[in-house]
């Protein structure tokens, strides 16, 4: 079986990394990634180290100002590649339905035997607003193009059960949909060590709070801001590990709330897994998600998790049972569950080992038997025909 996915951005995403090291063990795998013009394809991107023998294919794009990732094609080159995978390939298996060179594969998926399998892990515009400007914009997009992106691919697959009534708003034929998580490598996640980070940050006896993400307004740490203000009388840290456009920003906020003294901007850091050790709750108000791997990752480090009521995260965290759940806007909802958890340890470590018992049923060695099997089906189709 020859495989080729389709990463659309920079990027490489944890979960195309992850399915590649894993599948192309016994089958023929190529990876299809764009890499800025004029510029060497970029390995020290996060997840980007791939097993030996996957083909590469890359094509050059620019990318145009503004707070997304959207890259654009710039040279014949894309077209050449995406000829080369749709010419060799059994199967192509695409992420994220609002990309450019995506929309292109869509079309060539007309003219050739080779199955397309998309993959959603949100429904902008429906299951999450990216602003109304940009709300719109989908939501034309899919009226406009629906037909074609989601009427190409032989298979449309979604991160949980309750993206299901979103994407069929967008126009999705429910019938062509699976349902297929993405996964995590219990295993091999290292082990943090806490007093790397109490050392370098000369934490004392405070609870500490961590959000890992991009900062962003999608992530929601206006919320988180304005929570913790509330609980500004409490003897808590709070750390914000990752970086982004808004950083800035939300510094700013942090200073005119008189909050300075509780949270520290870490900016990125390879370490995060120290952080995850020393940390006693992972607070994550994300207004929309598919199935966020920091919130996996500090479930398997057995952190109680307080995050949002959205599509796809009730998938991991079980609301009263592992950790909490508010409406991402529900300040006064995060600021009494935090409340609840940090004064009662026993709470926090029973959420945690009920997070951890939830967790293992997305290891990695489960969840690539569900993606080998939609693969072999669709082969048995080609050879059917």
């Amino acid at each position: 079986m020859r495989i080729c996915y389709m990463n659309p951005a920079l990027l490489l995403r944890r979960p195309i990394a992850q399915i590649i090291e894993r599948v192309s063990k016994e089958h023929e795998v190529g990876l299809l990634i764009p890499k800025p013009l004029g510029k060497p394809l970029d390995n020290s991107l996060h997840y980007s180290k791939l097993p030996e023998g996957v083909k590469l294919y890359t094509y050059s794009i620019i990318q145009p100002p503004g707070p997304y990732e959207w890259p654009i094609p710039v040279t014949p080159m894309f077209f050449i590649q995406l000829l080369r995978v749709f010419w060799r390939y059994d199967i192509v298996h695409m992420w994220a339905h609002f990309y450019l060179a995506n929309l292109f594969a869509a079309i060539f998926a007309l003219f050739f035997r080779t199955k397309l399998i998309l993959t959603m892990d949100s429904i902008a515009g429906y299951s999450f607003t990216a602003g109304k400007k940009y709300d719109i914009a989908f939501k034309v997009y899919y009226r406009v193009l629906g037909w074609l992106i989601f009427g190409a691919p032989a298979k449309i697959t979604l991160y949980g059960k309750s993206l299901i009534p979103f994407a069929k708003q967008a126009g999705v034929n429910i019938k062509r949909v699976k349902v297929i998580t993405t996964g995590i490598d219990i295993a091999s996640k290292k082990k943090g060590d806490a007093s790397i980070v109490k050392r370098e940050f000369k934490l004392r006896n405070e609870k500490v709070l961590l959000f890992v993400g991009l900062l962003v307004p999608r992530k929601g740490v206006d919320t988180l801001i304005k929570t913790i203000h509330k609980l500004s009388y409490k003897n808590i840290k709070v750390f914000i590990v990752g970086d982004g456009p808004k950083r800035q920003e939300y510094e700013q906020m942090v200073n005119k709330l008189g909050l300075k003294d509780k949270f520290i901007f870490t900016g990125f850091r390879k370490d995060v897994f120290n952080f995850y050790a020393a940390a006693d709750i992972f607070f994550f108000p994300s207004r929309g998600e598919g199935l966020p791997g920091v919130v996996m990752e500090s479930m398997v480090s057995k952190l109680p998790v307080v995050s949002s009521d959205i599509p796809c995260i009730p998938d991991l965290v079980k609301d009263g049972k592992s950790g909490y759940l508010c409406n991402p806007e529900d300040v006064e909802c995060f600021r009494k569950r935090l409340e609840k958890l940090l004064k009662d340890d026993k709470l926090r470590k029973r959420f945690a080992e009920e997070g951890f018992k939830i967790i293992k049923g997305f290891d990695w060695s489960r969840v690539i038997k569900h993606y080998t099997e939609l693969y072999n089906e669709l082969i048995q189709e080609t050879e059917w025909f």
